[in-house]
């Protein structure tokens, strides 16, 4: 009866992870079954140091197995391949990245007019993301005090030397910034024009774009939206930039989750 409840406990506490981490980054196969192999390959490492009753490995024989399927799992999930999808124009982006391999969109209710979500969204600042600075101390690998600008996050990230582009802003609905390069190295090629964005084909590399795009719902009401795109520019750019966004989709789509949240604390203010 004991191990019936326990795993009940267990299963009911994975479905509630799983329920989170949807909130924040919503499910896709590759990202999701990558995670679940991290998870298998932590508990069969400890496992066979000490065994993980509690997660009914019993024995350093059985952690070693769960740590081996959780490996074999992992080399599934970043090796999968991608396919390319293609949409029917309906924004600004779609005139810079009208096809890709990867995707991520979110999607906030906000209580004010587009023109106040708008000057909401230049405005917003790193310090108004909440859980921006522990993540970024978890990227880099140390929880040392990380110095946080207070300029707006779309002006740091569009200054010259930043790898990002501003793409298209209409100054009232959506703007769109892009990158390119090695993304999965640090290694990001340099614009002045969203043509040169547009044109940039280097074997071997992969683009990336995203935006924030708002819409009138009438009566007071507005609905901001944020969409993530990358595609590769042949064969090896798409499946390294496709192994790269399974790894890190969960901490990218909390960043876009959290800062919608707080474009909509400033626009409501």
């Amino acid at each position: 009866m004991k191990v019936v409840i326990r795993r009940c406990v267990l299963g009911a506490i994975l479905i509630a992870g799983l329920a989170a981490m949807n909130y924040f980054a919503p499910l896709q196969p590759g990202p999701v079954l990558f995670d679940l192999a991290l998870v298998a390959i932590v508990a069969g490492a400890i496992s066979v140091l000490i065994p993980l009753r509690l997660l009914d490995i019993r024995s350093r024989w059985t952690g070693l197995w769960v740590l081996a399927g959780g490996l074999a799992i992992a080399v599934l999930a970043l090796s999968w391949p991608p396919s390319v999808h293609t949409v029917v124009r309906r924004c600004a982006l779609d005139d810079y990245l009208p096809s890709y391999t990867s995707r991520e969109f979110h999607s906030q209710l906000v209580h004010a007019p587009p023109t106040r979500v708008y000057r909401a969204m230049r405005e917003c600042t790193l310090q108004e993301v909440k859980g921006f600075v522990p993540l970024m101390q978890l990227r880099m690998g140390h929880f040392q005090k990380v110095n946080v600008p207070p300029d707006p996050i779309l002006d740091l990230m569009t200054r010259p030397g930043s790898p990002f582009l501003r793409l298209s802003d209409d100054g009232c609905r959506e703007i769109v910034l892009g990158l390119a390069g090695r993304l999965w190295g640090g290694r990001s090629a340099r614009f002045t024009t969203a043509a040169d964005f547009q044109s940039y084909h280097e074997p071997g590399t992969a683009k990336s774009a995203f935006n924030f795009r708002i819409e009138d719902l009438g009566d007071g009401w507005s609905r901001i939206s944020t969409e993530t795109r990358v595609v590769g520019n042949d064969p090896v750019g798409s499946r390294a930039m496709t192994r790269y966004w399974r790894i890190i989709y969960p901490g990218s789509a909390a960043i876009r989750r959290m800062w919608l949240n707080a474009i909509k604390a400033r626009a409501e203010q």
